[in-house]
């Protein structure tokens, strides 16, 4: 079976729906700076590699806690989200075909509730989805296959049934090592786990979901 008549999609968000990675790159340096009163390089470095909440208690080693706020930081990310944040490329085509033709679709994303939802609404994404699941409410994120899961619960279907939309590595490692039928999706950010990333998915897309929808037609 192709992966495109499986019934269940699930999305990530940063990288593979949305061109935003280079606002969740810059979000970290532009809040320490904020707090600090100078980028940092060693906090910068933070929160290109660690969960927000971890590059957070990062910073607050440095700056005191009572100077650091989460929603402090995402209301950074969220300015990015509406001001400098586009779609990729034939996301938005692919998912009017699939929710034309009855596919149920989630998004799994490691952007907290708070930031995650006003983005989707802004960019009109937010409608084609059964629902969200936002790692913030999962202590290891997509790094554990709690979260997959629950998605799968909660569309009641099994995971042979689904298909995962993705552009990073670890979370490409998570999904896969539970069966997960993982769809792999070029980001820039990426570029030098391309080789891993494409051994570890099921299937990878050069150009998203413009390539992707080549295949819808001959399926």
């Amino acid at each position: 079976m192709h992966f495109l008549e499986k019934d269940y999609y699930m999305f990530d968000m940063d990288g593979t729906l949305l061109d935003s990675m280079e606002a969740w790159c810059s979000t970290g340096p532009e809040y320490a700076k904020q707090i600090l009163g100078e980028c940092n390089g060693e906090i910068t470095d933070d929160f290109a590699h660690l969960s927000i909440r971890d590059g957070l208690v990062k910073l607050s080693e440095i700056a005191g806690v009572d100077k650091v706020s989460f929603n402090g930081f995402l209301d950074i990310l969220l300015h990015h989200y509406l001001t400098d944040v586009t779609i990729k490329d034939g996301v938005v085509e692919f998912l009017k075909v699939q929710k034309a033709s009855g596919k149920h679709m989630c998004i799994i994303t490691a952007t907290p509730e708070y930031a995650a939802i006003p983005c989707l609404k802004h960019h009109g994404l937010y409608d084609f989805f059964d629902f969200i699941l936002t790692t913030d409410k999962y202590p290891h994120g997509k790094g554990s296959p709690e979260v997959f899961y629950d998605a799968c619960n909660q569309f009641n279907c099994d995971i042979s049934d689904a298909v995962m939309f993705e552009d990073a590595l670890y979370s490409i490692k998570t999904s896969t090592s539970i069966g997960l039928y993982t769809v792999a999706v070029s980001e820039k950010v990426y570029n030098s786990h391309k080789d891993e990333i494409i051994k570890t998915a099921d299937n990878y897309y050069e150009n998203g979901f413009a390539d992707i929808l080549n295949e819808v037609n001959n399926v």
